[in-house]
């Protein structure tokens, strides 16, 4: 007899944070890499979900670090 227990689906909606650890775990920068290798390693997703979240980084990224008086910026 075999076991007829189902796997445990995985969820079918890419998130932004499903696309985060995929770019830390294949040690990929978000603005050198594209949505087509992100689905492929996750196996699962949209593509242009997982554009819209790699844009998301992209401008978190990009936006410019404001420091408060005398605050001297970390390389």
């Amino acid at each position: 007899m075999t076991d007829q227990t189902p796997a445990p689906a995985r969820p079918a909606v890419v998130t932004l944070e499903d696309v985060r650890q995929q770019l830390e775990t294949l040690g990929l920068d978000a603005r050198k890499t594209n949505a087509s290798v992100i689905q492929k390693a996750l196996g699962r997703g949209g593509m242009s979900t997982v554009q819209k979240h790699l844009d998301t980084i992209r401008a978190e990224l990009d936006r410019p670090v404001v420091l408060a008086d005398g605050e001297i910026p970390v390389p």
